[in-house]
């Protein structure tokens, strides 16, 4: 077993940023992510930044991800690299490991711990969304910035927040044409700035549109895309189809938060924020005394007001040890703070800055709203999937919903959704709407769902060798 003072689960910027302060406060610190390269989504961006010298500005994603991996390594700080955590254990305090590498497993002791496990990207259910050629941007990010594939010559992009316009402006640098960027609000999500970028390239930016259904049988051939009225409601007739070979899809992020509900914290619903996600302080401390978040798990905002969270962690940290005298963390993090609220001024938007004060002041930060394609009456065909892993249609959850189950956990055990390779985090999302979808009761009765170790597949023989663990 490992025994450190303090320990953080996630290698991108906000873990990068905490194991930074950490160390420079004289903490000895262990970072455990399961990718094999430090930076998580740093790694995939290849533009430049906004913000200020402490958001590394004019730097590109990677470079900003390198950098702070060069700055902790050359403090001392300890990486595990290629090794997922799979699960907190409660009773003892210890947090499982699984070193992929050797296929071994292991547990780790850390007086502190932070999570910075970052964010999922939320599905879009429409019939023909499990084709090949359907993919979320951060996949695409990845197929095109870091193995240089392209996934399509001919794309429509879902979404119009910072993500999307991204993407779609990056697709134009590979040489791939963007047909369309479709966004189901009547105005843009993102900054200004990418969109024009956009149009001058003649990209077509479609508001109070989304995704009818996608066309082909064995991949991408075409999609349909639909006019929604203010109400945002199909309009009769308004159909527009495209010739495409790829759907990339940016319609938000949802916190990584299995393992701090494992971990027994006091989470919260935001729709701001992204969905479940734990309740925490000024500090980053959660209603677990030795526990802090940082980064989209705190809340889903930018890398770069990540880095600030992870910094603020990392102070939190430290002064709960006792390696950093409280007058000056205190104004460290009055300077932390302040920088925050700058950017959450000018990149965020004013319900998510909103939200995320009502959430460190204790109180409920935001609403439920469901995101599925709006409008459809129609009895969905048994084939639709909604769980891929154990290809559980969307019918069969209908139908367990109108029998009477009202939590994501009382349909995966009618329906075996969520129980696949991925552990529900791809269809854990488009469940708990289609439990408000087709129940009609509100929202707030959801509660999030029952999570035990692992959260990561493990091989057969080290739970084995090391089941005295689980």
């Amino acid at each position: 077993m490992i025994e450190v003072p303090a320990a953080i689960i996630g290698a991108g910027p906000a873990g990068l940023s905490a194991a930074i302060e950490l160390a420079r406060a004289g903490v000895e610190t262990l970072v455990i992510d399961e990718n094999d390269r430090p930076g998580g989504q740093l790694v995939k961006q290849i533009h430049r930044f906004f913000g200020s010298r402490h958001e590394m500005a004019g730097m590109r994603g990677f470079e900003i991800g390198e950098a702070l991996f060069s700055e902790a390594e050359r403090l001392g700080v300890r990486f595990m690299l290629n090794t997922a955590a799979y699960g907190i254990f409660k009773e003892s305090g210890q947090l499982g490991i699984h070193d992929r590498r050797d296929d071994l497993l292991g547990l780790v002791k850390a007086e502190r711990l932070i999570l910075a496990t970052g964010a999922r990207e939320n599905p879009l259910w429409f019939p023909g969304w499990t084709l090949p050629g359907v993919m979320g941007a951060g996949a695409f990010q990845t197929m095109v910035n870091v193995h240089r594939v392209m996934p399509g010559r001919r794309i429509v992009v879902v979404g119009s927040g910072n993500v999307g316009l991204i993407v779609a402006f990056q697709a134009l640098q590979a040489g791939i044409e963007v047909a369309a960027v479709c966004e189901a609000l009547p105005r843009l999500g993102g900054w200004e700035v990418h969109g024009a970028k956009l149009r001058r390239q003649g990209v077509p930016i479609l508001l109070s549109t989304t995704v009818e259904r996608a066309l082909g049988d064995e991949e991408v051939r075409g999609v349909v895309l639909v006019r929604l009225d203010k109400d945002g409601r199909p309009e009769p007739g308004e159909r527009r189809v495209l010739e495409v070979d790829a759907i990339c899809l940016a319609v938000g992020l949802s916190p990584l938060a299995e393992l701090a509900w494992m971990a027994g914290c006091r989470c919260v619903f935001s729709n701001e924020l992204g969905g479940w996600l734990p309740a925490h302080d000024e500090w980053m401390r959660t209603s677990i005394e030795t526990l802090w978040v940082a980064g989209d798990l705190a809340g889903v905002e930018e890398a770069s007001t990540a880095m600030e969270e992870g910094r603020l962690a990392g102070l939190g940290v430290s002064r709960s040890l006792g390696a950093l005298d409280r007058r000056a963390a205190v104004l460290r993090g009055r300077k932390i703070r302040a920088r925050l609220e700058e950017l959450r001024e000018g990149s965020c938007g004013k319900y998510r800055k909103t939200a995320k004060a009502a959430l460190v002041k204790g109180g409920e930060p935001g609403s439920h709203r469901s995101s599925l394609v709006p409008g459809r009456t129609d009895e969905p065909a048994e084939d639709e999937m909604v769980c891929r892993c154990e290809e559980v249609p969307r019918a069969l959850i209908a139908r367990a919903i109108r029998e009477g189950a009202r939590t994501v956990d009382a349909v995966k055990r009618r329906t075996r959704a969520g129980m696949g390779l991925c552990q529900g985090r791809t269809c854990r999302g488009l469940v708990s709407r289609l439990i408000t979808e087709v129940s009609g009761e509100p929202p707030r009765n959801l509660v999030p769902p029952t999570v035990r170790p692992p959260v990561r597949p493990l091989p057969m023989e080290g739970l084995v060798k090391g089941e005295d663990l689980l």
